[in-house]
Order: structure tokens, then C-alpha cells, then sequence
């Protein structure tokens, strides 16, 4: 029955990837080939960044969160610039001297912007069956790494809990991936 199911749930990747065009299965593709299509968009869709036999490594890139600060770091520094040679190669005509008070608020225009690329954390969760260890890792740009550790063999369940709203005007659906252990609360593992 186990064994059907996982066939029928197969088929039915297999069909949606063909519907969207993700996978072009041809007439003379093998079978292995159209497996290692299906398995490496399922990869890339899950944030899978390693998978080994005993080993998978989940990583979220904050990608949206460092475009933002350098944006906001390239107008600042654009404004100092500005500011500092008047109206000379600007794009726009402004005060032909800049006053203290200008500079201060490019600056921190500036550090907004560096704050917004210290906000960003890349979040990674390591399974590995050889250690026995589920490690949750939060790396920031400057490489300042917070690690937790717990035992595989203390996790009493993992669940996925739905959160947000699904309305007509506004759509806010998240998942949150929560571990349970059996000495100590509940922890986040990944959030959507």
C-alpha cells in the first residue's frame, strides 16, 4: 500500500512538472534522467544546498534584504556626492554648498542602509545522521556565526504549522516548520 502510494504521488510530480513545463520529457529521455530533472527542481524549490547520505543542509539567502541596503547605501552615498561637488557630472541642480545638516542626514541615510545588510541573516539547518545533530545556524554578512544544537535522537516530532490569512484583497499564507524535543520547548526551524 506504502509502496503504491509513493508510485501514484511520483506520477503526480511527474504530470504537474510536465504541465508547467519544467521538466521536457522526451520519448527517448530514460527514466533516470527525468528523476534527476524532477529531483534537482524539487532542490532547488526547498532551499536544499547539500544532500549527502547521511547529511542535508537547508539554507534561506536573504537576497531581498541586501539589494534593499545597497540600494540605500548607493543613494547616500550618491547625496554626499551631491553635496560634496556641487553641481558638477549631477544628474540634478541642487544647493551649490552642502551644510552640516545635509551631510548628517546622508550619513544616516547610509547607515540605514548598512543596518539593512546587517538584517539579513543567512538561516541554515543541518541534519546530519552521522553526528547525530540538527544544527540551526544564523550567519550574518560579517561572518558572525550563532549556532544551536540538538540531538536527533531527542526530536519527539516535527510539524508545520500554517499561519497568515488567504482573502480576497490580501494574501499573507506562511509556513513555519517547528521541531518539538523531549527535554526542552519547541524550536523554528524554517519559516516560509
Amino acid at each position: 500500500m506504502k509502496q503504491q502510494n509513493e508510485v501514484q504521488m511520483a506520477e503526480i510530480i511527474q504530470e504537474h512538472l510536465k504541465n508547467q513545463n519544467v521538466i521536457n520529457l522526451e520519448d527517448d529521455q530514460s527514466d533516470e534522467n527525468a528523476e534527476e530533472a524532477m529531483q534537482s527542481y524539487v532542490n532547488e524549490n526547498i532551499n536544499l544546498r547539500e544532500a549527502g547520505p547521511g547529511r542535508l543542509v537547508f539554507r534561506r539567502m536573504p537576497f531581498r534584504m541586501w539589494i534593499v541596503g545597497g540600494v540605500i547605501v548607493l543613494l547616500g552615498l550618491y547625496l554626499i556626492y551631491h553635496l560634496a561637488l556641487g553641481t558638477w557630472g549631477v544628474l540634478f541642480k541642487g544647493y551649490q554648498e552642502g551644510h552640516w545638516w545635509q551631510y548628517l542626514i546622508a550619513l544616516i541615510i547610509i547607515m540605514l542602509g548598512f543596518s539593512f545588510i546587517c538584517a539579513g541573516k543567512v538561516e541554515s539547518v543541518v541534519l546530519d545522521k552521522h553526528r547525530n545533530v540538527l544544527e540551526l545556524q544564523k550567519t550574518n554578512p560579517i561572518c558572525l556565526t550563532k549556532r544551536r544544537g540538538h540531538s536527533l535522537s531527542q526530536v519527539h516530532n516535527i510539524r508545520a504549522f500554517k499561519k497568515g490569512h488567504d482573502g480576497v484583497n490580501f494574501y499573507t499564507l506562511h509556513y513555519i516548520i517547528q521541531a518539538e524535543f523531549r527535554a526542552s520547548p519547541p524550536v523554528r526551524i524554517l519559516e516560509s
